[in-house]
């Protein structure tokens, strides 16, 4: 982050603690007051997640291999053998 001074102003240094007993509750009590914000916060964690799967995908890939990243799609682009590893297969009778 000491490199990269524009993303550092921008990262919080302490993140919100849940009110209740966890972020479960947390969640729940949000809804019932009609809070939008709560202590696990969406924006970040999606971001999170989707940094760490790009990770993983990246592990599938293989040594050399560069990953486009199609974000508003959540698909990779240019190594379509990679997309089996962005959805459950369902049994019969189940979907997504």
């Amino acid at each position: 982050l000491e490199k990269m001074p524009e993303v550092q102003s921008k990262v919080p240094r302490t993140l919100t603690r849940p009110k209740g007993e966890n972020v479960m509750t947390d969640l729940l009590e949000a809804v019932r007051e009609g809070r939008k914000e709560t202590a696990a916060s969406f924006d970040y964690g999606a971001r999170l997640t989707e940094f760490t799967l790009l990770g993983n995908l990246a592990q599938h890939a293989g040594v050399g291999k560069k990953i486009e990243w199609d974000g508003p799609n959540m698909k990779v682009a240019n190594l379509k053998e990679l997309n089996q590893w962005l959805k459950r297969l369902y049994r019969k009778g189940w979907t997504a």
